[in-house]
């Protein structure tokens, strides 16, 4: 059953707009460009480090959806990889944004 699934998704991807799917280009999200930061050590307050790297907890939350509360407890020092949002891509510029394909928006 899946299979036909899998093809039913690919005629409405490679022809949105015969299967009603119209979008406008403000409606599409930019991809997000992060700068990756190694981290050894405890993390007391992720929101003193979010503020340190210049963004705000929710983001750096949002961004990594491994950290689960407010504290990064590392007692083994292992590295830690954490993704900090680049600030140009917090601001969003539908005028900036591409489709992947141009058949996908209607403006």
């Amino acid at each position: 059953r899946y299979m036909f699934r899998l093809l039913a998704l690919k005629e409405v991807f490679t022809q949105p707009k015969r299967f009603g799917f119209c979008l406008r280009r403000s409606q599409l999200y930019p991809p997000m460009h992060y700068r990756l930061v190694d981290v050894d050590s405890t993390i007391t307050s992720l929101t003193d480090f979010a503020r340190s790297q210049g963004v705000l907890v929710r983001q750096l939350k949002e961004a990594n959806p491994w950290i689960q509360g407010y504290t990064l407890h590392n007692r083994t020092r292992r590295h830690y990889v954490v993704a900090i949002p680049d600030s140009a891509s917090l601001h969003y510029r539908p005028e900036d944004t591409r489709a992947h394909d141009p058949a996908w928006v209607i403006d």
